[in-house]
């Protein structure tokens, strides 16, 4: 089972974590439980694994906080919603020239879709 990269954001902070796992539901239960704020799920992109939290992580660098937390900036809420939108409908393309993240999921679907 591929894994999914997925976005946490506080809910009062509105900080966001950028994390991988095969089931980011689940996740967000355990993150949830240690957290005295509410936790929300805002984006999934499926299947870019490891690689592409890393990628995300370094392109993302100039906003962390800590660990796996970053700063809502505009940047990183635009990426989310251009992103989660590209993944919801399928489209592998979000425009952009060289998408690392548009490159990891077209990989993963057409593995998906030659092997399944």
């Amino acid at each position: 089972m591929a894994r999914d990269v997925y976005f946490i954001q506080c809910q009062v902070t509105k900080r966001i974590k950028i994390g991988v796992s095969k089931t980011p539901a689940a996740r967000l239960k355990t993150l949830q439980v240690n957290s005295p704020t509410k936790l929300a799920i805002v984006g999934i992109l499926p299947n870019i694994g490891l690689e592409g939290e890393a990628r995300l992580h370094e392109y993302f660098n100039d906003f962390v906080i800590r660990g796996e937390w970053f700063e809502p900036a505009p940047a990183l809420l635009e990426f989310i919603k251009t992103h989660i939108e590209v993944a919801k409908d399928k489209v592998w393309r979000c425009g952009e020239d060289d998408c690392v993240v548009c490159d990891l999921q077209f990989k993963s679907w057409w593995a998906a879709r030659t092997l399944g």
